[in-house]
């Protein structure tokens, strides 16, 4: 039996498939330990055995700041896990579980980045030059 992985994640559970992306599931989103095993995923009070998961799938992203990160959507009979994640050398390597892996990034990205850029330089050139008073 191999040593127990621990990761720091935002969770949040949905009994409805395909698990859309709903941010107010987020705000309430559990803050807990993803404990990954030789049999399983823990994460709380959830236990979700290898043998029941119909899908994983890791994806990874990054975000209109530029910062890299993943998430394991995790498919049982009933239900559907979203694992916010760090990035770490442990998801490239091969992992316990069957899993595919797939690139994704937010809709909109390079339009979201343009206007975060855009009112950035907007708030800095208000600062240097002032209002014009």
């Amino acid at each position: 039996m191999t040593e127990p992985v621990k990761f720091w994640t935002k969770a949040i559970k949905s009994d409805t498939e395909p698990l859309a992306y709903r941010p107010h599931l987020w705000f309430f989103s559990r803050r807990a330990h993803l404990t990954i095993t030789d049999i399983g995923f823990q994460c709380g009070d959830w236990q979700i055995p290898f043998d029941t998961v119909k899908e994983a799938v890791l994806y990874e992203f990054e975000s209109i700041y530029f910062v890299k990160g993943n998430f394991l959507v995790v498919r049982t009979e009933t239900d559907t896990y979203q694992f916010g994640l760090n990035p770490s050398s442990y998801w490239r390597g091969e992992l316990p579980f069957k899993v595919k892996r797939e690139q994704k990034g937010p809709g909109g990205l390079w339009f979201r980045r343009v206007i975060f850029f855009a009112l950035i330089t907007y708030i800095i050139f208000k600062e240097v030059f002032g209002n014009g008073s």
